[in-house]
């Protein structure tokens, strides 16, 4: 079952080096007024999308994101099991 495809993915390490490769640290596009945000970022930003997270994300390592991803498709696996356990009268009282 699903038990079975789950990857083994090691812990995240708070020492990894920076994984972002086409900006140093201090080059992080962080605003419309950045003069080295392209028109797409500028775009994006200005939509109201929070850049942070494609910064952070583009931090991780691909474990990491795979990591995360377990995680989520754990928790989705939780919600639906609760719902479908309501569904059947053993949730939680109305």
């Amino acid at each position: 079952g699903r038990q079975d495809r789950r990857r083994r993915i090691p812990p995240r390490q708070p020492d990894r080096e920076r994984r972002t490769q086409h900006l140093e640290p201090d080059q992080e596009p962080d605003s419309v007024t950045d003069e080295r945000a392209g028109p797409d970022w500028i775009a994006a930003e200005a939509a109201g999308h929070d850049m942070t997270l494609l910064l952070e994300s583009a931090e991780l390592t691909p474990e990491e994101r795979l990591r995360l991803h377990d995680l989520a498709v754990a928790r989705i696996e939780i919600l639906e099991a609760a719902v479908a356990g309501g569904r059947r009268g053993n949730g939680s009282p109305s």
